[in-house]
């Protein structure tokens, strides 16, 4: 069985969740949503998009009336519109972007530990650490399970 982690980050703030394949998967600012964004921006909606999945391929859903941007791809789904999540995706609602993870099972997923703060962050080699702006070129890999990784530390 399927999995999928979704890794979202914003200036300082980050978060993520990880569901089962068959799971829906609500993301929004709402409380209630499976993957709450931040409130501060206002171009997500309460209820933005879902994860569906179609056999054993997960499905984005745009459920809101402004664009979720899927940059490799080129890509901006309109309210209805769905696209096939891949692993090594990433895809835009309002300023906030979600990285996406999908593992066959696995528990564990592949992270990157930063030399100069300490934190864990998606895998993204070429990137800037989120919390300190130092390049992670040359970061630690770490291996964790993401329902017991605190994004946050």
């Amino acid at each position: 069985m399927k999995q999928i982690t979704l890794h979202w980050q914003h200036g300082d703030a980050d978060g993520h969740g990880s569901f089962k394949e068959g799971e829906r998967v609500l993301i929004g600012r709402k409380a209630d949503c499976a993957l709450v964004m931040p409130s501060s921006d206002r171009r997500i909606h309460r209820q933005h998009a879902e994860v569906v999945w179609k056999g054993s391929t997960p499905q984005l859903r745009n459920l809101g009336a402004n664009p979720i941007r899927l940059p490799k791809r080129g890509l901006a789904l309109q309210r209805g519109q769905t696209a096939a999540l891949h692993t090594d995706d990433a895809f835009q609602l309002g300023e906030v972007e979600v990285f996406v993870m999908i593992s066959a099972g696995a528990k564990k997923v592949r992270m990157l530990r930063c030399h100069h703060c300490e934190r864990i962050q998606p895998y993204k080699p070429e990137a800037m650490c989120v919390q300190c702006g130092f390049a992670l070129a040359g970061a630690d890999t770490v291996i964790v399970d993401p329902s017991q990784h605190d994004s946050a530390s």
